[in-house]
């Protein structure tokens, strides 16, 4: 079992940069740029590329992360931040290797973080967007890596994400918000995910709790 920390994807991004003293990052699948301002805050300069920006973001680029449109040791580091599983099956192994290409070579890492198959929210989620085949083929890709010395892991653990909601309705809009394609399958099982929300949820004073079991990994070149 892999070691659980007491931490945040901000902090784990945050530490990966100043461990490694970067001043440039790659964000691979950086969706909207969420993560842009709190890099700058930082003095990182931000990069994003997303294959699928709605709108124009500031420093993005559309494309894939099987094909990054940058030249071999542009960025000091490389994030995919819940991204990885995201990417086609078949091209999971090309996208971890554009990642170690654009990465400089005795800088910082590159950083994954992804959501483990089990937890509450995962259980939730099966009856809206099953992701267990992809999140688990992402550690596979990940693990094939390490295996084939295409990479090197200079630390790996687990952490548990809380994600805090008002009540049901605001887990149904905030789940419907982050892809609308959902809609569809919260209206038909809505009563199932109501039971499933008040079986798995904790609740306290701020709220509803759904405990999220998240993967980190840190890599480099071999």
């Amino acid at each position: 079992m892999s070691e659980v920390r007491q931490t945040s994807a901000m902090q784990i991004i945050s530490k990966a940069l100043a461990d490694g003293n970067c001043a440039t990052l790659l964000d691979v699948g950086c969706g909207t740029g969420g993560l842009k301002p709190h890099m700058e805050k930082l003095g990182v300069r931000w990069t994003g590329v997303d294959p699928a920006i709605a709108s124009p973001v500031p420093d993005a680029h559309a494309a894939g992360a099987e094909a990054l449109p940058f030249e071999t040791g542009t960025f000091d580091a490389v994030l995919f931040l819940n991204s990885l599983h995201h990417v086609p099956i078949d091209q999971m192994a090309q996208a971890l290797d554009e990642a170690l290409r654009v990465l400089a070579p005795g800088r910082g890492p590159i950083i994954v973080i992804e959501p483990a198959v089990e937890g509450d929210l995962s259980e939730m989620l099966r009856h809206v967007d099953d992701e267990a085949i992809v999140r688990t083929a992402a550690q596979t890709a990940l693990k094939k890596l390490l295996q084939e010395g295409r990479a090197k892991e200079t630390d790996a653990y687990d952490y548990i994400r809380n994600e805090r909601y008002s009540g049901f309705d605001d887990f149904v809009s905030r789940i419907a918000a982050a892809d609308d394609s959902r809609i569809e399958a919260l209206t038909r099982n809505r009563e199932l995910l109501t039971q499933d929300f008040r079986r798995l949820s904790a609740q306290d004073d701020r709220g509803y709790v759904l405990r999220q079991p998240m993967r980190v990994r840190l890599l480099t070149h071999p």
